[in-house]
C-alpha cells in the first residue's frame, strides 16, 4: 500500500511524544533532518513481504517523520523526489525508532541511529563497501576509457577481462556475507543475507548449513522462516526427484499434462517474450531440438508472460516448433511456483519416467548432456 501526507507539521507534534517511549510492535517511527532541504517530498521505502512499501511526506525546514506498520524487519531506505539517486539505506526493526541526520547532497553518508541490527547492517555495509564496491567502481573506471573511443564499445578480450574481474568482487562480496553469517548468529540480519544472496540455485545449496548454525530465534525469525520454506521447495525439485505435475494450456487453449510426455526425455523450459537471455539462449535450444528431436527427445515451453500477443510473437520469431504453454499470469505463473523459478531462464530436464536428472542446461552443455544419455 501507498501513501502520502504533507501534513509534517502535525505529524510531528503527534509523534514527538511517541518518540520517547517504546514503540509498539509492528510498527516504524522515522524521523530526523535533511539540511539543505526546505519544503520538499521525500520517499521512505520499507520492507513489506515479497514488495516493499512506500510512504512519503514534505519536510517542513529540512525535518521530517514517518509513522506506520510494519509487518517484519527488513532494509528501509529514505530518498529525494526531486533526484532518486540521492539515497541512504539501512536496516530496521519493529517497534524500534529509527533517526535520520543527513545532508541534501549526501544522503548516503547520513547518520543513523535505532536498533542493534541498524548498527550491525552498517557495519556490514561498510566493510562490503570498502572490501567490493570501492573496487568494482575502480574496474569500471578503468575499462571506461575504451567505451569512449571511435568504437564505444570494449574488444572482446577486455570485455571478458573486465567481466573476470566483476565475477571476482562478486565472490568477495559473497565471502563477506557469509563471515557474517557464520560469526553473527544471534543477528536476525542472518537469515536476511543468506535468503538475498543464496535464494537461486546452485547457491542455494549453501541455505541449510547456514541455517543450521543460527540460533533458534533467529530461525524463528521471518528471514529465517523464508529459509525453512524455500530449502524444503527446494528439496521437492531436487535432482532424482520427480518434476512436479502441472497442466496448462497452450496456445490454442488445448490443456497439456507435463506427464503426457512421458516416456521421453523432456526440457520444461520456464522463458518469457520479454526476457533478453531467454531469446538469446533460443537459438541454441533450437539446434538441441532438431538434433535429437526424433531420438526420444522434446520440450514444453513454459512462458511467464502476460500478454498471449507477446508470446505467441516470440514463438514464431525464434522459430520453436515445440509444444508452449501459459497460463498468463506472468511471475505468478502456477507452474514456475511448483518449480520455484525466480528468473528466467531456467529449465529442468526431465528422464523418460519423469525424474529431474539436470537443471538450467546453457549453450553448449545442453547438447553435450542430451548426447551423453541419447547417443
Amino acid at each position: 500500500m501507498k501513501k502520502a501526507t504533507s501534513l509534517a507539521g502535525l505529524m510531528l507534534l503527534s509523534i514527538s511524544a511517541a518518540f520517547a517511549q517504546k514503540a509498539p510492535a509492528s510498527t516504524y517511527l522515522i524521523k530526523g533532518e535533511i539540511k539543505g532541504l526546505t519544503n520538499e517530498k521525500i520517499y521512505f521505502n520499507y520492507p513489506k513481504g515479497e514488495e516493499m512499501g512506500r510512504d512519503s511526506v514534505i519536510t517542513k525546514d529540512g525535518k521530517f517523520s514517518f509513522k506506520g506498520t510494519l509487518p517484519h524487519e527488513g532494509t528501509a531506505s529514505l530518498s529525494l523526489a526531486s533526484n532518486r539517486q540521492q539515497f541512504v539505506s539501512f536496516f530496521i526493526m519493529p517497534g524500534v525508532p529509527t533517526t535520520v541526520t543527513a545532508v541534501k547532497d549526501a544522503l548516503p553518508k547520513a547518520t543513523i541511529q535505532g536498533s542493534k541490527e541498524t548498527r550491525e547492517w552498517k557495519q556490514h555495509r561498510h566493510e562490503l563497501d570498502s572490501v567490493v564496491f570501492t573496487q568494482l567502481q575502480a574496474i569500471e573506471k578503468k575499462y571506461a576509457s575504451f567505451r569512449s573511443g571511435p568504437k564505444q564499445a570494449l574488444p572482446d578480450s577486455l570485455a571478458k577481462l573486465q567481466s573476470k574481474e566483476v565475477q571476482n568482487q562478486f565472490k568477495r562480496a559473497d565471502s563477506v556475507a557469509q563471515a557474517f553469517i557464520k560469526t553473527h548468529p544471534n543477528s536476525v540480519i542472518s537469515p536476511f543475507l543468506a535468503i538475498s544472496y543464496y535464494s537461486m540455485e546452485p547457491e542455494a545449496e549453501k541455505l541449510p548449513g547456514l541455517y543450521a548454525g543460527m540460533s533458534p530465534a533467529v530461525q524463528n525469525s521471518y528471514y529465517g522462516k523464508q529459509i525453512k520454506t524455500l530449502t524444503t521447495e527446494l528439496a521437492k525439485i531436487g535432482l532424482g526427484k520427480m518434476a512436479p505435475e502441472f497442466s496448462m494450456a497452450d496456445t490454442s487453449g488445448k490443456s497439456i499434462a507435463l506427464s503426457s510426455l512421458k516416456g521421453k526425455y523432456v526440457l520444461v523450459d520456464f522463458w518469457a517474450s520479454w526476457c533478453g537471455p531467454c531469446r538469446k539462449e533460443n537459438p541454441n535450444v533450437v539446434a538441441a531440438y532438431n538434433k535429437y528431436r526424433d531420438k526420444g527427445f522434446t520440450i514444453l515451453g513454459v512462458s511467464l508472460d502476460s500478454k498471449k500477443a507477446a508470446w505467441m510473437k516470440a514463438i514464431d520469431m525464434d522459430k520453436l516448433t515445440w509444444d508452449h504453454v501459459s497460463d498468463l499470469k506472468g511471475w505468478q505463473n502456477e507452474a514456475a511456483a511448483k518449480y520455484v523459478v525466480k528468473v528466467v531462464p531456467t529449465n529442468f530436464l526431465l528422464d523418460k519416467d519423469g525424474k529431474i536428472v539436470a537443471k538450467n542446461l546453457r549453450g553448449a552443455d545442453l547438447e553435450k548432456k542430451l548426447a551423453e544419455l541419447l547417443n
